[in-house]
């Protein structure tokens, strides 16, 4: 026969031995209340997944109802007791359903209280896990925190997020279950979040898992939610500048959503607490609803100012472009371009535009942090001549041309070796790796144009020469530089005397010459010097018949060599 003691003990659990609940006429009261309620029930209310707030209790709620608000918070008190850990000890439903239904003048702490003790492990403080008991036990802790005016539930907040990340299967593995549906909504209605994370972290991504799993409670922090809100809300690679601004501000105002990029970026370094599924669910590459949201946090990252965040992009994008060497999964692309946009504009790189403006100024530190983040994450693949202006990316061939006059230029040719407009989508969304290689090598051949034209320019006043053997090699061998070297007219001191010409060379040939006037062409030996012909101190009729040369040619020369 069972004790009449309340609480009434679960058969099915080996408890401790409590005292009984004082005074004694209370406790026999509550008995057979439960026992009257027992006897009307049509059968067991409460089997696993079973709703707490739904069974009748008349009998229970009459004897609840007479007593006082301390006599009633003293009877959940010694109830939760018996259910710490989510594990419920009793097998008093019917109590619990009457006292929810009543009001019992919780204060503020008292609730954060139950709610602590109904979340942690029996006796050890840690985080309980979910089981068929939960909800049970969490039915008198979000009641009491029910009593409280909004404004008032400032000591539960911590311990609602909790329980909200404890109800709420991180990974999707477990099928669905009745109890954690209504938890879970329970518990974000009255956490009034400003907007739904579910859809943005579905459990399918394996990114969203790992957030789920490593943040726990903190993603359920209001201005964690609104950072995951904004982010929601960022339209493209680039976002407009009003998003920018916004977020900008909202970084500014919290710490809380400062400090939760870098888990945001890289959830896979750990978990806050042991995850049960292991790190194996973590793996893997972001779907498309994780690469948008990622290629956000990118520039959020940015926008924050903080040296350890931007690392953590860096090594995001690290991460991601590792997954597959030719084309990357379209999340991980999206981000990818995202992040080295976002990048790109903190190192202030040529093509980062007006974005630049809205970035808090990064000073000289973090702005070369970024920049050389960047030149690591562009490094040209390992089958990429260093000094070629021809690269092949998938189906296309990308051509990087310098004109005569010092202007490089990118371009595309299909496979069949059409000329295209712009870039192809593809390469910007399929091979963002090579196409950032592609930006970096384009940069770095205007810097070394620019360099060229301002050594033409000093050769253009005085010029003691070169060995043409040192000339060629460095001059017309180097292909960025050619285009400028043969737009020019260079002397070379031959034993037969000076000559005047531009470079040329015969096809399939590897020797450069000096093509004359006449259209003769001179040889050159290695020590030959040659110089950047002067024409300051040249006969006016060679200056006119080159002048009608470069004419005739539609020669555009990098330094006016020639007056007009």
């Amino acid at each position: 026969m069972l004790r009449a003691d309340f609480p009434r003990p679960d058969p099915e659990y080996s408890a401790p031995r409590y005292e009984p609940l004082a005074p004694l006429g209370m406790n026999r009261r509550l008995v057979a209340a439960a026992r009257a309620d027992e006897r009307e029930a049509p059968h067991e209310p409460f089997g696993p997944g079973g709703d707490p707030a739904v069974c009748p209790a008349p009998h229970s709620a009459a004897v609840i109802a007479a007593l006082t608000e301390e006599q009633r918070r003293h009877v959940v008190r010694e109830l939760q007791r018996r259910r710490e850990g989510f594990l419920r000890r009793d097998r008093e439903w019917w109590a619990v359903k009457a006292l929810a239904d009543v009001r019992c003048g919780w204060s503020p702490h008292e609730a954060a209280g139950l709610l602590r003790s109904a979340v942690s492990e029996f006796g050890h403080g840690q985080p309980a896990r979910w089981g068929p008991d939960s909800e049970h036990c969490l039915h008198l802790p979000l009641a009491a925190v029910a009593e409280l005016a909004p404004q008032d539930r400032g000591p539960t907040l911590p311990y609602l997020r909790r329980t909200l990340a404890l109800c709420t299967d991180p990974h999707g593995t477990e099928p669905p279950a009745p109890d954690r549906e209504r938890c879970a909504r329970r518990l974000t209605d009255t956490l009034a979040l400003p907007f739904p994370v579910d859809p943005l972290l579905p459990r399918e991504d394996a990114y969203a898992a790992a957030v789920r799993c490593h943040l726990g409670p903190e993603l359920y922090h209001p201005d964690v939610v609104e950072l995951l809100r904004l982010c929601a809300g960022a339209d493209g690679i680039r976002p407009d500048y009003a998003w920018l601004g916004s977020v900008r501000e909202h970084l500014e105002r919290s710490s809380v959503a400062r400090d939760a990029l870098r888990p945001l970026l890289l959830p896979y370094q750990g978990e806050e607490y042991a995850c049960r599924a292991g790190r194996g669910l973590h793996s893997g590459v972001p779907g498309p609803i994780g690469g948008r949201l990622l290629g956000a946090l990118a520039w959020a990252a940015c926008l924050s100012g903080q040296p350890g965040t931007v690392d953590t992009l860096a090594t995001a994008l690290r991460r991601h472009s590792r997954l597959r060497s030719d084309e990357l999964p379209p999340g991980s692309a999206l981000f990818f371009r995202a992040g080295l946009a976002a990048l790109d504009a903190l190192a202030g790189e040529p093509g980062a535009g007006v974005h630049q403006r809205l970035l808090p100024d990064p000073g000289q530190a973090l702005r070369g942090l970024a920049r050389r983040q960047v030149n690591r994450l562009r490094q040209q693949p390992a089958n990429w001549a260093p000094t070629a202006l021809r690269y092949v990316i998938g189906d296309y061939t990308a051509q990087l041309t310098v004109d005569s006059d010092g202007t490089v230029s990118l371009g595309f040719r299909n496979a069949h070796g059409r000329a295209l407009t712009g870039v192809p989508q593809r390469v910007r969304s399929r091979d963002p790796l090579r196409y950032a290689a592609l930006r970096t090598r384009l940069t770095e051949v205007r810097a070394q144009v620019a360099t060229h034209l301002g050594t033409l320019a000093e050769r253009r006043i005085a010029d003691p020469g070169t060995p043409a053997a040192t000339w060629t090699a460095a001059y017309l061998d180097e292909p960025a530089l050619q285009p400028l070297t043969r737009a020019l007219i260079w002397q070379a001191d031959t034993p037969r005397g000076p000559v005047l010409g531009l470079p040329v060379r015969r096809r399939r040939s590897t020797h450069w010459m000096l093509r004359d006037l006449t259209g003769a062409v001179h040889e050159l030996t290695d020590d030959t010097p040659v110089r950047l012909w002067n024409p300051d101190r040249a006969d006016a009729d060679v200056v006119r018949a080159w002048r009608e040369v470069l004419k005739r040619q539609r020669v555009r020369q990098p330094v006016r060599q020639i007056p007009e």
